[in-house]
């Protein structure tokens, strides 16, 4: 079952959810949650 969770941040962060273990078929109560600052881009200097 696929969601969305929107966080209030002042920077841009990239959160990534999945299940685990990643070889698991079916329902789980595991996740495996990876979290990433934006640490520099072009785009915000304009």
């Amino acid at each position: 079952m696929a969601f969305q969770r929107k966080l209030a941040t002042k920077t841009a962060v990239l959160t990534l959810t999945t299940c685990w273990p990643f070889d698991h078929i079916g329902t789980t109560t595991q996740a495996f949650i990876v979290s990433a600052d934006l640490v520099a881009s072009k785009l915000a200097a304009k």
